[in-house]
């Protein structure tokens, strides 16, 4: 009896179709690794932000000749909206506009008030209060646009890929934060001048960027352990738990950073994570809540054991607490003055300079509002907050869709 060869359906699935070229993924990876290791400090200018928009250039052109020879634009319409108004409102930022215009700004008064003081006729100035400062900010988009656009494109085998190279960076930067308590406030092992000295840092500057990737990457690693449990293949136990091990050294991680808003927003991936595990149906619905409940009972011990004196601590009053309230304040009447164009992007620390008043000045230097939103409405008024507000909703719909 004669037995042809095994025949491979002519059309895959759109999500198990290879179709991303390897040298970008390469590139994705690279990219994600500099930023990691490069871009965690709070100052800007540095070189080492200067080395990953460099690297993204590349990445971005890529995007871009894919996207032009792709035939899913349609598909990505939204997407592709949303990154072109965030590259657009910073570039409306610094055109240079007539005095007829921009003395009509709202915030202007101190700079026509000037010019008339001087004698000099007002030139054309830009509708960002600095736009230098703008271009910097604008600058910064390059990476995050350039990882966004390849990841739309992305086949699921370079995903899974670049997850789990996530997944590890991730284990590596808490081993270090580990080794940074170890070695005291003095230690080696804190690699930015300005930093929170004596918490857990890993690669970053400040405890809390260093406590949003773990908890940003903690459903990633519970998503490998159910996808593990859903998988035939021998060898599936040893990676669930290895997967489950993860999750904990992740929130282990996320106890010796102590930071609260890490630690709460934590509690938000724990959802995620029990919702993700209730997906499905029969038995192993069962064996994977289960899982990810056993997962977040251990490392809440882990976490306790290790890290609740550091937590405590950290629950208590804050003398920095009322005083980021009163910067909220400042902030806030600084958006208003502005409203609704706002000041520019990457303008705070001179416009709220500028609208601080003495009587909450600190011996520190502010720069910036401890609060996305405010900032984000000072600098790119109505229009920011708009494209945000689309962004986020995009997000939820894409999700639900999944």
């Amino acid at each position: 009896m004669h037995v042809g060869p095994l025949r491979v359906p002519a059309v895959l699935p759109e999500a198990l179709r290879p179709r991303t070229p390897w040298p970008l993924v390469a590139g994705v990876a690279t990219l994600l690794l500099l930023a990691l290791v490069l871009g965690g400090g709070t100052q800007q200018g540095l070189t080492g932000d200067f080395i990953v928009q460099l690297i993204s250039l590349p990445v971005l052109a890529w995007d871009l000749v894919l996207l032009s020879t792709g035939t899913r634009r349609r598909e990505w319409r939204w997407p592709l909206a949303i990154v072109a108004g965030v590259l657009l409102l910073p570039a409306l930022q610094v055109l240079p506009l007539p005095p007829a215009l921009w003395a009509r700004l709202p915030g202007r008064e101190m700079l026509i008030e000037g010019y008339q003081v001087a004698g000099i006729a007002p030139p054309w100035l830009a509708w960002s209060m600095s736009p230098q400062a703008t271009w910097h900010a604008w600058s910064f988009l390059l990476a995050p646009v350039a990882v966004f656009l390849a990841a739309l494109q992305l086949d699921a085998k370079a995903r899974r890929l670049l997850s789990l190279g996530l997944l590890v960076f991730a284990a590596l930067a808490v081993a270090l934060g580990l080794a940074q308590l170890m070695g005291g406030r003095e230690s080696a092992l804190y690699f930015h001048d300005i930093t929170n000295r004596g918490s857990s840092v890993g690669f970053f500057a400040n405890r809390n960027h260093h406590a949003a990737l773990l908890y940003a990457l903690l459903p990633m690693a519970a998503a490998w352990a159910i996808g593990s449990l859903h998988d035939e293949r021998p060898g599936r136990i040893l990676a669930v738990v290895l997967c489950l091990t993860l999750g904990v050294v992740l929130m282990l991680g996320l106890g010796m950073a102590v930071s609260r808003a890490g630690l709460l927003l934590a509690m938000v991936a724990g959802a995620g994570i029990l919702a993700m595990a209730w997906q499905g149906g029969g038995a192993r619905r069962s064996v994977a809540a289960r899982a990810v409940m056993a997962m977040g009972v251990v490392g809440v011990v882990v976490v306790v054991q290790f890290g609740l004196f550091g937590i405590l601590q950290r629950l208590e009053r804050d003398p920095m607490e009322d005083y980021r309230f009163q910067i909220a304040g400042v902030v806030s009447e600084a958006a208003r003055a502005h409203a609704p164009w706002g000041s520019g992007l990457g303008t705070f620390v001179p416009v709220y300079a500028a609208h601080e008043p003495t009587d909450v000045m600190l011996g520190a230097y502010v720069n910036h509002a401890h609060n996305d939103w405010l900032e984000l409405w000072l600098e790119a008024g109505v229009a920011g907050l708009a494209l945000a507000a689309v962004f986020v909703a995009w997000w939820l719909w894409a999700n639900l869709r999944v």
